[in-house]
């Protein structure tokens, strides 16, 4: 145990030291919990009955890495999990946004959960999935799987305009719901509450979302340029987006998660909000990695 708790900080040191190749690293057993990690390498290495549950990876190189019977991460944007031993892993809830598992060993891996597993616009070409387990809590949202077809969720996934709206004037919430290369550009959504969504390589530029809740929802890969805000963004998580010149001077961001978000020339009042920022570029220009 203390090994492991030894090689977990030793891992985490390395990393806030600016170290991003853990290639090839015997990583077996090791239990991480930390915010985020950013452009990391993990390729080919050896992660079995690991648990990286609480960390998120943004643009991370897991290809041809040994992750079986793991505990995946909660968030995985962006990254490259070709060629990975997943035998038996466990997803927990997990949400994959954009990544390649093309030729991934998935035997036995276990998606249910009592939170949602998500896979949004993930590449299963060629992977193994013998004897793995899904239930209806597992949403593949235009994924491609093994034999190249593309698979999407008839009911908790919209991709256009008039889904959206149909949606919503159905009364139905948003728990859940998987929004994904959707343009919705100009659109009037003031006053609708769409909590707990997921929303990737999203387009709401010039949008009105005055007083929309968004309480809890995600938003990853999504372009908000000269939106109107005004909404409940408290508790979101928002990875790679683009805010310059959308207008939050009325927006909560309270207990907000940024990673990547460019709030550059916005106006934004982030006193007393207790807003997490990775990488984040304030509305002065400054770039921050800190609690705000």
């Amino acid at each position: 145990m203390l090994r492991l708790n030894t090689l977990s900080e030793e891992i985490v040191k390395r990393y806030e030291a600016g170290e991003r190749n853990f290639a090839g690293t015997d990583l077996r057993y090791i239990s991480i919990g930390y915010p985020c990690f950013l452009g990391t390498d993990f390729s080919t290495a050896n992660l079995e009955y690991s648990s990286i549950t609480r960390t998120d990876f943004i643009n991370a190189n897991f290809s041809g890495a040994n992750l079986r019977l793991s505990n995946l991460p909660y968030f995985l944007v962006n990254s490259n999990l070709s060629n990975t031993n997943l035998q038996e892993s466990r997803w927990r809830g997990a949400t994959f946004v954009n990544v390649d598992m093309t030729s991934a060993d998935l035997t036995g891996a276990n998606l249910t959960s009592r939170k949602t597993t998500k896979l949004i616009g993930c590449n299963l070409r060629n992977a193994n999935l013998t004897d793995i387990k899904i239930d209806e809590s597992v949403v593949f949202a235009s994924t491609i799987m093994p034999d190249g077809i593309i698979r999407n969720d008839p009911i908790r996934q919209i991709t256009d305009v008039q889904q959206l709206r149909e949606h919503i004037n159905k009364g139905g919430n948003f728990q859940d719901i998987v929004i994904h290369n959707a343009d919705f550009s100009g659109i009037d959504l003031r006053g609708v509450n769409m909590s707990g969504a997921y929303f990737s390589n999203v387009s709401f530029r010039d949008a009105d979302l005055f007083r929309a809740d968004f309480n809890r929802s995600s938003f990853i890969c999504c372009d908000f340029g000269g939106a109107n805000f005004g909404a409940n963004l408290e508790g979101v998580k928002l990875i790679n987006i683009d805010l310059r010149g959308a207008d939050l001077s009325s927006t909560s961001l309270y207990h907000a998660m940024c990673i990547r978000v460019n709030f550059q020339n916005t106006r934004a009042n982030f006193l007393g909000m207790e807003v997490s920022c990775i990488e984040t570029i304030m509305p002065d220009g400054e770039c921050i990695s800190m609690n705000v």
